[in-house]
């Protein structure tokens, strides 16, 4: 599939029906109670995302998961974002090394309590670490209900430190900005989009599942990983330039292409730079890198038997479109 078929997909009236459709969904009284406490600690972002990522879920759980699980799993899936945007506003925001650390030892180090003493932790900052370990906390005794849990809880938290890998590696971007490449940059971020977290869910969920196909699944949800971190990039780069956030791949391309550098990104006027990005030929690139992994997926179709390559390529159609529609508004 092209880029450029789907992207002819989105007129303004389709935009509009697409917006209204997430607006109108509901969450389950499972995933409000989670929604509420983000309030509690701070939390900026709109409702709009937590029911954007939960109409998300439901179009990227594998074919292998069977309808039992579905609700429950989507579910799961959103409160775990939950996580991600808060150890992603630590980086992108606050830019706080300490608290970044400490959500890493208080997910991996059960035992340890927070270093008050030594961190200096404002009251504020202990709540939002505390939600962190809480839902840290209830997602692995959700997970542990699941009927595969054993055969692929090693791999998920696996998964998890490389997520939070991803979260250190933008930080340092934020503190050393000349560090950010392509290459690097393909190598780590995308694991802050979850893909491959929420794909190990589903595993845990898929009773059926061959695990002799499991290295085949790991690689097509990698390139599917790195499609929804394209997607995201280009829907919501402009409001990070505002946020002095040059982390996305956005500002990455437009490096390597040379058409700005570091010292512009860093002493220009914010709307200087989005005008600039606009004229570019950047957000082409990365749908062509976008099409690139579609067709790297497409490679898999009827080398797997547990899992219908063809809807996690219709999936990654429909995530495309969501991200594009939603500009503006996550």
């Amino acid at each position: 599939m092209k880029a450029e078929e789907i992207l002819r997909r989105i007129t303004p009236e389709v935009k509009k029906r697409e917006i209204e459709k997430i607006q109108k969904v509901k969450l389950p009284m499972e995933l409000q109670k989670w929604v509420k406490e983000y309030k509690k600690v701070g939390g900026e972002r709109d409702e709009f995302i937590w029911k954007w990522t939960y109409a998300g879920m439901q179009i990227h759980t594998l074919s292998s998961v069977p309808k039992k699980y579905v609700k429950s799993i989507c579910i799961l899936k959103t409160i775990n974002i939950i996580i991600d945007v808060l150890v992603d506003d630590i980086v992108d925001k606050r830019k706080n090394e300490k608290m970044l650390k400490e959500a890493f030892y208080n997910c991996f180090f059960r035992k340890r309590k927070p270093n008050i003493n030594n961190l200096k932790f404002r009251k504020e900052e202990l709540c939002y670490l505390n939600l962190i370990k809480t839902i840290w906390k209830f997602i692995n005794k959700e997970i542990k209900k699941y009927p595969r849990y054993k055969d692929f809880k090693d791999i998920f938290i696996y998964d998890y430190k490389q997520f939070f890998n991803s979260m250190e590696y933008s930080y340092l971007i934020h503190k050393n900005p000349y560090l950010a490449n392509k290459t690097e940059y393909y190598l780590f971020l995308p694991a802050n989009m979850h893909s491959v977290i929420s794909n190990t869910f589903d595993l845990m969920c898929s009773t059926k599942f061959d695990l002799r196909e499991l290295g085949m699944i790991r690689e097509v949800i990698w390139y599917l990983q790195k499609m929804l971190r394209i997607g995201n990039c280009i829907s919501t780069w402009d409001r990070e330039v505002k946020e002095n956030d040059f982390t996305s791949g956005v500002f990455v391309y437009a490096i390597d292409a040379g058409f700005i550098n570091h010292d512009y990104l860093k002493n220009k006027d914010k709307l200087e730079i989005i005008k600039k990005i606009r004229k570019s030929k950047i957000e082409k690139e990365l749908l062509k890198e976008w099409e690139s992994c579609y067709f790297r997926i497409k490679e898999f179709d009827g080398k797997m038997k547990s899992v219908n390559i063809k809807k996690i390529l219709c999936s990654s159609e429909k995530f495309l479109i969501m991200h594009l529609i939603s500009k503006g508004y996550k």
